[in-house]
């Protein structure tokens, strides 16, 4: 009975503290010639690192497993392309139900970093102009945090995109700010049952 209690106690704060571990996610997009990105995201001392070419799950910091992906993706065919036009129509329908939990999880995001640098031309210099006074005017709402840099050359001339996009978030308490959107999904699926 007398280490029954700080047993517990042990447990019980070692669940506290997974529950509390923030999620460290960063991702980079670079498109020249073609379009490549690799993401990594940490959970206290479990690790993911992604790329087009393949994942790695990580321990410590260390790989443990590696799996590669396969070759070239194919074009979708019209049945899935509408399968996928379904599925995004299911999940409109969640919005009302999620967008109270998106809100509460969107509280415990901070940008760590958001850097991007865009070359972009759309072959009509009345599009490129569009886009580039919406750029600016996103720039101005971001320009007085100091860990967003954003750049952006205009292509009035021809149609190209070329450049590098990063982002590096933490989510605080990533369990608990999750599990709302758990629960929705699981009332959802037992009532489409």
């Amino acid at each position: 009975m007398s280490l029954l209690l700080p047993a517990l106690a042990v447990i019980g704060l070692c669940i506290l503290i997974v529950l509390l571990l923030p999620l460290e996610l960063s991702g980079t997009l670079i498109a020249s010639q073609k379009l490549s990105a690799s993401f990594e995201g940490r959970w206290g001392v479990l690790g993911i690192r992604a790329s087009e070419r393949d994942a790695e799950f990580m321990l410590f910091s260390y790989p443990v497993f590696r799996k590669p992906f396969g070759g070239e993706k194919e074009e979708a065919t019209e049945e899935e392309a509408a399968g996928t036009r379904d599925k995004l129509d299911n999940a409109l329908t969640l919005w009302p139900e999620i967008r109270g939990p998106l809100r509460d999880f969107l509280r415990q995001v901070s940008v760590q970093r958001l850097s991007c640098d865009l070359t972009l031309g759309l072959g009509n210099p009345a599009s490129t102009g569009i886009c580039y006074g919406i750029y600016y005017a996103v720039k101005g709402m971001l320009s007085p945090l100091q860990q967003v840099s954003l750049v952006m050359r205009p292509e009035f001339t021809s149609q190209v995109i070329e450049g590098k996009a990063t982002l590096d978030i933490t989510v605080r308490r990533a369990v608990l700010s999750a599990l709302p959107f758990a629960v929705i999904f699981i009332k959802r699926r037992r009532s489409s049952a």
